[in-house]
């Protein structure tokens, strides 16, 4: 009994030959295409936790000096935001696609961020024209 052949690499990728060198160019594009997208997640990252630290000190109780901590969090918003575009337009300038799914999820990630703003945005605008947001208790 034997088995059907199966595919033996992923269509659209480039195996090296095994003993076959590999040119300096392609492992300097290896090399930065790999940390401009550890910088363009980090800088996601900073994107989210800006916002979760913002959700925080909204709603946090008494004791919370909230606009010095909303400049913090907008701060970091700034930060993180910088960091990533900076990084994804290095990433697409090496023209190496290192990981086109984690570029992807990195994209995504970044754009929750701005959608966690947007949405509490939009909650605090409903708590100044004097809809109930929190539950009472």
């Amino acid at each position: 009994m034997t088995l059907p052949p199966g595919p033996t690499a992923r269509p659209g990728r480039k195996r090296s030959g095994g003993t076959l060198p590999v040119v300096d160019d392609t492992v300097a594009a290896y090399a930065a295409a790999r940390a401009f997208l550890l910088g363009e997640w980090f800088g996601a990252s900073l994107m989210v936790a800006s916002f979760t630290l913002l959700y925080l000190f909204t709603f946090a109780q008494t004791g919370v000096a909230v606009p010095v901590e909303a400049g913090v969090c907008a701060a970091l918003l700034a930060l993180g935001a910088f960091v990533y575009f900076r990084s994804k337009r290095y990433y697409e300038r090496v023209g190496f696609d290192y990981a086109p799914r984690w570029h992807a999820a990195a994209v995504v990630v970044a754009g929750s961020a701005g959608i966690f703003w947007l949405l509490l945005a939009f909650l605090l605008v409903l708590t100044l024209l004097g809809v109930d947001v929190l539950p009472a208790g």
